[in-house]
């Protein structure tokens, strides 16, 4: 992978900008890259659960104007595609940092079934 920017994360490393659950409000568009199923279990209130990468970088593409953050079991995956998507050209990338048992921390409601 040819990197080109610098790598960010305490956990994970990126190109996309690393966020904690102290940095998380509701002024970020979130997006949920799980599985369905875990989603409908537990996810952020006004989260969007796209799982598939070409949907997630047509939703970001759209809405340039928002702080786009991505939200996965781990962080892992989120930093992957988030380096994937600045390296197509993409700037409002975020990427959560984290497990996403974490978020109970947050200042944001999480849904539960």
């Amino acid at each position: 992978m040819d990197f080109k920017g610098e790598l960010k994360g305490k956990n994970n490393m990126s190109l996309a900008t690393p966020l904690y659950a102290k940095d998380l409000d509701e002024n970020y568009c979130i997006i949920d890259i799980r599985y369905p199923e875990d989603y409908a279990l537990c996810h952020i209130k006004g989260s969007l659960q796209l799982n598939n990468p070409y949907d997630v970088y047509a939703h970001i593409k759209k809405n340039k104007d928002k702080k786009c953050v991505l939200v996965c079991y781990s962080g892992h995956t989120a930093s992957i595609l988030g380096t994937e998507l600045v390296q197509e050209g993409l700037e409002n990338v975020y990427f959560y940092d984290d497990e996403f048992s974490s978020l109970a921390q947050a200042k944001i409601q999480l849904i539960t079934q």
